[in-house]
């Protein structure tokens, strides 16, 4: 979960700079976040194991590139009916490390996506116009912050934070998507 201030700086740019008219059925993302393991199982029973591995992890420092790029229908081996992705790629080896021990301590049965290339999605944006958004510096990039909570999204809609830190953290109570 990126902090405050970076959410609201990146959705404050997307509403002021990307016109309705540019926009593919996805919108706006007006919940920056970067997404850390995607595709755990419906009925994912070990969330306690995962709360334990991320609280010992962090916080984790991650850097946005200093201009935008995307996922075109054409980049990989999807085609996105919410239009192509425009976004900010994400520099970390934190945060890859962390990726590495969740794929290696959980199953992710759900993951589309194989290749792990973190980054925050801004927009979904009509196919014939991503071009022009591409290589864009806009003012809030680079932008480099400490990331010390996670978000658990499980598939019937629950949402808990999980803070990351070196720190012992006590009191944190159980609830399919890491941000």
């Amino acid at each position: 979960k990126l902090p405050i201030d970076a959410r609201k700086q990146i959705t404050d740019w997307t509403l002021e700079h990307v016109p309705d008219f540019h926009l593919g059925p996805g919108g706006r993302e007006l919940g920056p976040h970067v997404t850390l393991a995607y595709g755990f199982s419906p009925d994912f029973d070990q969330l306690d194991a995962l709360r334990g591995l991320l609280v010992r992890n962090g916080p984790i420092k991650v850097t946005l590139d200093s201009t935008l790029s995307a996922f075109t229908a054409g980049y990989g081996k999807w085609t996105n009916k919410d239009g192509d992705v425009l976004k900010a790629g994400v520099q970390s080896d934190e945060l890859h490390q962390l990726r590495a021990q969740i794929v290696n301590a959980f199953e992710l049965p759900g993951n589309k996506f194989p290749d792990y290339l973190p980054h925050v999605t801004l927009a979904s944006i009509d196919p014939l116009v991503i071009g022009s958004y591409v290589d864009l510096p806009p003012g809030f990039l680079p932008l480099t912050v400490n990331v010390d909570e996670a978000v658990w999204s499980g598939a019937d809609g629950t949402k808990e934070i999980i803070t990351l830190s070196f720190l012992p953290v006590f009191g944190v109570k159980s609830n399919q998507v890491v941000e």
